[in-house]
């Protein structure tokens, strides 16, 4: 026999022994104490009874039919079923509204009011326009040059705007009004 089962035999012969010895100490002190007199559960009985409030506090009857009516909702969705519904019917809605929303074939930005992707096919710039730019002095310069940003600002600024087609000579007046133009910083033609 191995120490560690010698061990486990010792502590199971003591629990044995704590409980043998709990047992007897019970029955003794059963057979010395007399049971209880049926009048002391009375008393007892009479001052629980006592101490308890008799009068619940009168409340209003809205307040008591609001709080009937809570109840009966927080029971009514505490049910599985019920709360899987509700995401059922939320994401019905959902898809009814993303299937209802309109598609438009405008392009907005943060710095412009609207622009059209469809636009004429004309010569497409970036521009970096100066950081002191107001939003009112760009769209009277694009007017002027007959210009309409259809990408930007990224994310250094850049924008992509897009002339409408003109005549060579036209083109290079455009092109120098926008470069002399104190509103930008950079220009480039995409290719």
């Amino acid at each position: 026999m191995s120490k560690s089962e010698n061990l486990s035999g010792m502590a199971k012969e003591q629990r044995n022994l704590d409980a043998a010895t709990a047992r007897h100490i019970l029955e003794e002190t059963a057979a010395v104490i007399p049971p209880a007199d049926p009048e002391l559960f009375a008393r007892i009985e009479e001052s629980i009874a006592g101490s308890l409030p008799t009068s619940q506090p009168q409340q209003t009857p809205f307040i008591s039919s609001l709080q009937t009516l809570l109840k009966t909702i927080r029971d009514y969705f505490r049910r599985p079923q019920l709360a899987w519904g509700v995401v059922a019917v939320q994401a019905i809605v959902l898809c009814l509204f993303i299937a209802s929303a309109p598609i438009k074939d405008t392009y907005h930005t943060l710095s412009a009011d609207k622009t059209d992707i469809g636009a004429q096919a004309g010569p497409i710039f970036y521009v970096i326009f100066h950081e002191n730019a107001r939003l009112r002095q760009i769209e009277q310069l694009l007017a002027r040059t007959n210009g309409t940003i259809i990408n930007g600002p990224g994310k250094r600024g850049i924008y992509t705007i897009r002339f409408q087609p003109a005549p060579a000579a036209r083109g290079k007046k455009m092109l120098t009004t926008l470069k002399d133009s104190p509103l930008i910083t950079f220009i480039e033609r995409a290719y």
